[in-house]
């Protein structure tokens, strides 16, 4: 494949475009619950790399430069290593709010199972 055909076959920059101002947008929302701030750092960073991977295509498909086609990989590829972030910290969060409130749930059975075996002892031990 030459690189004229190449150029031919780059479509989606405007998708790619509004996927990373979703991003963006999500990301800065995100920034307002301290729960979700790691969420929105890593997304407004992915978005504004396949921002720039985006426009790093748009210019390649006028100038047909190859640094313009290799930034615009670079960048893609820094968009795919912050989405794996992003994906990586939320499976974890994820876990968190899973185990969390099973762990509550045991922690409130033992105490009542304590303060159970607390009123029988006392119940036991004042009929004598």
């Amino acid at each position: 494949m030459n690189m004229g055909s190449l150029k031919e076959n780059i479509k989606g920059i405007e998708w790619a475009k509004f996927i990373a101002i979703v991003e963006i947008v999500r990301g800065a929302l995100s920034i307002f619950s301290i729960f979700t701030i790691p969420l929105g750092v890593l997304e407004i960073f992915a978005g504004v790399n396949l921002w720039n991977t985006a426009n790093y295509l748009e210019k390649y498909k006028s100038t047909e430069s190859e640094e313009d086609l290799k930034e615009a990989f670079k960048n893609l590829s820094e968009y795919f290593k912050w989405m794996g972030w992003l994906n990586l910290v939320s499976l974890i969060l994820i876990a968190l709010l899973l185990i969390l409130p099973i762990l509550f749930m045991g922690f409130i059975g033992l105490i009542i199972i304590g303060l159970i075996g607390l009123i029988i002892s006392t119940l036991g031990s004042s009929g004598t």
